[in-house]
């Protein structure tokens, strides 16, 4: 059996549930939203009327912008962000719409922008960003979301442009270069 497909104008939001317009059940399947050229903006699937598997969001081109999983509708599993060029910009994982895992951002060349790490929904351990030639940009050190221990942001060039160390998220030294 085909899955059900609608426009968003054939479907109602009732407390954050979906319906659609022809019936009182909670929809099932997969609703469209369209800019005004009638270009495809977003493709969501719903089950019971809730937010359920993999959603995805377009540029205008038609290329995907972001495909996000959900459960229940909440964010849970990959989340992807591309470039209009199609290459990937972002990735981040969720479990239950909080941050989970390693979260990276790509420069459009492919070259590493920035990573870092979640647990539940908070950022622990370093979050390193990178010039787009690959150099070390800053170094910074996180516990349960608050800066904590020793941070260093670089000079292009790769030499030390300052130190600071944290402690739970108040500066203890600012040892300047």
């Amino acid at each position: 059996m085909k899955e059900r497909q609608i426009e968003f104008f054939d479907s109602i939001e009732k407390s954050d549930v979906i319906y659609y317009k022809q019936d009182s059940h909670p929809f099932d399947g997969l609703v469209f939203y369209r800019y005004p050229t009638g270009e495809v903006r977003e493709r969501i699937r719903y089950e019971n009327g809730i937010k359920n598997g993999l959603s995805l969001f377009y540029y205008p081109n038609g290329i995907v912008s972001q495909s996000s999983e959900y459960r229940d509708g909440l964010l849970d599993g990959d989340t992807i962000f591309y470039y209009q060029s199609g290459k990937m910009k972002e990735f981040i994982h969720f479990s239950l719409n909080e941050f989970e895992g390693e979260w990276v951002i790509y420069y459009e060349n492919g070259e590493l922008k920035s990573r870092a790490f979640f647990e539940k929904g908070r950022l622990n351990g370093s979050k390193i960003t990178y010039y787009e030639n690959g150099k070390v940009r800053e170094i910074l050190n996180f516990q349960n979301n608050l800066l904590h221990g020793k941070n260093i942001q670089y000079y292009p060039s790769g030499e030390i442009q300052w130190v600071h160390h944290y402690s739970y998220g108040e500066l203890i030294d600012d040892g300047e270069f």
